[in-house]
C-alpha cells in the first residue's frame, strides 16, 4: 500500500491504535509469548481524516518499498524529507503509533493460520518523551533504530541489516536504552567487535552474560571513565585496551 504522506494519529486513532492492541502483548495478564493471536489491523483509517493527520512537508510512503529493516527505516527517513528533519521527529509519538500500525505486518510474524506472534508492549507502543530511559521502556522497533541511522549514518548500518524488523535482539535493546551508547566511537567499537561482516549477523556468544559479550563490555567501559576520557578516545584506542576476556571476538 502507498501512502500520500507519513500522517499521525489524532485522539481518535490513538484510541484506534490501542484498541488494535489490546490485551495482544505478550507480557499482559493471562498471555503467553508462545501463543499467536488475531489481529485484525484496518488499514483504511490509516488516510482517514477522522484518525489522522499528515505529517507536514512529509512526502509519499510506499510499504512496497519495505523488505526489511535497513529498507523501512530508509524508506521512513526519505518520506520525512531527510536524516536531520526525521531526526527531529523521533519523539513524536502518535506518528510512531502511525508507523506502527501501517508497518504491523513486518514488526510481526505469523503461524501458518494467520495468527500473529506480537512481542513485548514496548516494541509497539512508543514511549514518551519525558519517560525514563530504562531497557523495559526503550525497545521500540522503529523509533531507536531511525535515530541512530539519522545520528550515524552508514556507520549504524550493521545493527540494520542484521536484525529483522520484527526482532528487538539483544545487542540492539542493550544499546538503544544508555545514553553513553550515542557515541560515533561506542557505536562503531560495538562493530568492530560483534558484527559479523560476512553474514550481516552478529558473532555467537555476543549477547547473554558471559565474558566478553555487549553487556560486560558496557560495564568495563564505566570502569574505564574512571582513569581516561572515553568520549575522546576513538572505537581503535578503545579497542587495544580491553581485557582479555574480550579476546574472542577480536579474531
Amino acid at each position: 500500500m502507498k501512502y500520500k504522506h507519513i500522517y499521525r494519529f489524532t485522539p481518535s486513532g490513538v484510541a484506534k491504535f490501542n484498541d488494535l492492541f489490546n490485551g495482544k502483548f505478550s507480557n499482559d495478564p493471562s498471555r503467553d509469548i508462545r501463543d499467536a493471536v488475531s489481529l485484525s489491523p484496518d488499514f483504511s483509517l490509516l488516510e482517514d481524516p477522522r484518525y489522522v493527520l499528515p505529517v507536514e512537508h512529509s512526502s509519499s510512503f510506499d510499504i512496497a518499498e519495505c523488505k526489511d529493516t535497513f529498507s523501512i527505516i530508509k524508506t521512513i527517513v526519505k518520506a520525512l524529507g531527510g536524516a536531520s528533519t526525521a531526526f527531529s521527529m523521533i519523539n513524536d509519538r502518535e506518528m510512531m503509533m502511525w508507523l506502527t500500525y501501517a508497518l504491523v505486518d513486518l514488526l510481526t510474524t505469523r503461524d501458518e493460520n494467520g495468527f500473529y506472534f506480537i512481542g513485548a508492549k514496548a516494541r509497539y507502543v512508543p514511549p514518551y518523551a519525558d519517560q525514563k530511559q530504562t531497557r523495559d521502556v526503550r525497545r521500540h522497533l522503529l523509533q531507536n533504530r531511525i535515530r541512530i541511522h539519522c545520528e550515524f549514518g552508514n556507520d549504524a548500518d550493521f545493527f540494520l541489516k542484521n536484525y529483522e524488523p520484527h526482532t528487538g535482539g539483544e545487542i540492539m535493546e542493550n544499546f538503544q536504552f544508555r545514553p553513553e551508547s550515542y557515541q560515533r566511537n561506542i557505536l562503531k567499537l560495538i562493530g568492530m567487535l560483534y558484527n559479523e561482516t560476512s553474514s550481516d549477523s552478529f558473532k555467537r556468544g555476543s549477547g547473554g552474560r558471559k565474558p566478553g559479550c555487549v553487556d560486560s563490555l558496557y560495564r568495563y567501559l564505566s570502569q574505564m571513565k574512571v582513569v581516561w576520557c572515553v568520549e575522546g578516545m576513538s572505537h581503535q584506542d578503545i579497542f587495544e585496551r580491553l581485557p582479555s576476556h574480550f579476546d574472542r571476538f577480536k579474531e
